[in-house]
């Protein structure tokens, strides 16, 4: 995003944006006014956003499985900890998208799968259970889906929403909402493939950036599904329940 090369310090401020150095203040998600998020001269709030997804750490996990070097595993704990404590659930301008936090609860999921065999991973568990719960539970009560002149409003936002709900009931399925997370949001998968994808197989937004990015997110349920062992439950949930969860 143009930043260039930047030392964010020994611990990040999850909450700045690094080219203007403006510091958002911590509220209530929806306490925020839209001018704050996305009007302000010379301030982006995409800076922050973007390393608050946390793909970084997907990088590190990767780091550990080809070197072992135990650095990248450390680094992992205390950036997931640090973020953890400065970002209290529902509170700060990292809860105010609904697909920033679906972005981040899959690299945090993929992160651990990737170090699921080190101490790092089993002593963090209880921490790492209790932010995907709430990861979870955020997305599925503000769902990024509207109604436009009479008509269902949605788009790739609203997929990435789908799509980590999906993930996130598969692979942590003892959740007390695993079950509807799941199968709710592969219904709305399947759902929105009949009316975002045109005839021509092109995604309905007309840009091949959000075509490969909505792509993506119907493809990765599919895999995680295959993974998990729930893609033929899952198929047979599509077939024969009509009732729509969230649309």
């Amino acid at each position: 995003l143009g930043t260039g090369d930047v030392y964010w310090g020994e611990k990040i401020n999850w909450n700045v944006d690094m080219k203007s150095s403006f510091k958002w203040d911590i509220k209530f998600y929806n306490a925020y006014m839209q001018e704050e998020l996305l009007s302000m001269h010379n301030v982006d709030i995409k800076n922050p956003w973007e390393i608050n997804r946390l793909q970084h750490l997907v990088v590190l996990g990767q780091a550990w499985k080809i070197s072992k070097d135990r650095k990248y595993l450390k680094e992992i704990s205390l950036q997931l900890n640090h973020w953890i404590d400065s970002n209290p659930f529902c509170y700060g301008i990292n809860w105010t998208s609904t697909m920033e936090v679906s972005i981040r609860a899959i690299n945090v999921i993929i992160t651990m799968d990737l170090i699921s065999d080190t101490n790092v991973w089993k002593n963090n568990y209880k921490a790492i259970e209790k932010l995907l719960i709430q990861h979870g539970r955020f997305i599925s009560y503000n769902l990024e889906i509207g109604v436009l002149n009479g008509q269902i409003s949605a788009g790739n936002h609203y997929l990435a929403n789908l799509s980590a709900l999906a993930i996130i009931g598969m692979v942590w399925d003892y959740f007390d909402e695993s079950d509807q997370w799941r199968s709710a949001a592969m219904i709305g998968l399947d759902d929105a493939m009949k009316f975002m994808v045109l005839e021509d197989g092109f995604f309905f937004e007309s840009s091949t950036s959000y075509h490969r990015f909505a792509l993506e997110l119907f493809l990765f349920p599919y895999i995680f599904g295959k993974k998990t062992n729930f893609f033929s439950k899952i198929i047979q949930i599509i077939q024969i329940n009509k009732y729509h969860f969230f649309i």
